[in-house]
């Protein structure tokens, strides 16, 4: 099972902000800021020339998971990882017991399925399909 790093994901108040904050470091935007309703966010990728990719992720008001881990100073917040099947990947990933979050269609992929897991130690990671 291939498990490829697509992005690191960045907790944000002001994805504007940030987004020119993080270009004085050598990051580029290379995405339209995608506003995700059923997740109560708004999102963007930016790029280094080192070929890192951050998602920014700025939490809607009413999306009190976020602004909870905001306010207590978690930016890092998820890994997002590439694979070839969410059934196989989820599959896997439950044997190995990981905690299936949710399985969804995202806008900022293009319609493409993702899931969010926890790990056994609490970390947070989002698949993407190809």
């Amino acid at each position: 099972m291939n498990f490829d790093i697509h992005h690191f994901a960045y907790l944000t108040e002001n994805i504007e902000f940030t987004v020119n904050e993080m270009s004085a470091i050598g990051f580029t935007l290379e995405s339209p800021i995608y506003d995700i309703i059923s997740q109560k966010v708004r999102v963007c990728f930016l790029r280094n020339k080192e070929n890192i990719c951050y998602e920014l992720v700025e939490p809607y008001v009413e999306n009190l998971t976020l602004k909870r881990l905001l306010s207590n100073g978690v930016t890092i917040y998820h890994t997002g990882y590439l694979v070839s099947s969410i059934e196989a990947a989820t599959d896997y990933l439950k044997e190995k017991e990981f905690y299936l979050v949710s399985i969804f269609h995202s806008e900022a992929f293009n319609g493409r399925r993702c899931a969010f897991f926890v790990t056994r130690s609490k970390n947070l990671i989002e698949l993407i399909e190809l």
